[in-house]
């Protein structure tokens, strides 16, 4: 199954996590956001800069399927193709070897 996140599909929820956790840096004087990957999602850390506090908070993102990429199936097609050319070819050889 694959995962929907800004018009792209990851096939794992570790991807996901992973993409969405190095998206949300910011920093704007006072506050400096920052995220960390984890199992179930992302821990997002908050440290404000005037108070020199840091609060976490653990998100869990909506996970929205959307269907494999395209170049994920001709990929596999590909693959299939040449498990195909591979099968008729050592049959060719086998045929080959028993009417030599």
């Amino acid at each position: 199954m694959s995962y929907l996140y800004k018009a792209h599909c990851y096939d794992t929820t570790a991807e996901l996590h992973a993409v969405i956790a190095a998206d949300c840096f910011h920093t704007d004087g006072q506050k400096i956001v920052q995220c960390m990957p984890t199992v179930s999602g992302f821990d997002m850390s908050i440290y404000d800069i005037p108070s020199n506090m840091t609060q976490t908070i653990s998100i869990t993102p909506v996970q929205i399927e959307c269907a494999p990429d395209l170049t994920n199936i001709i990929d596999l097609s590909w693959k299939i193709v040449l498990v195909f050319v591979v099968a008729w070819a050592a049959r060719q050889l086998i045929f080959t070897a028993k009417t030599s």
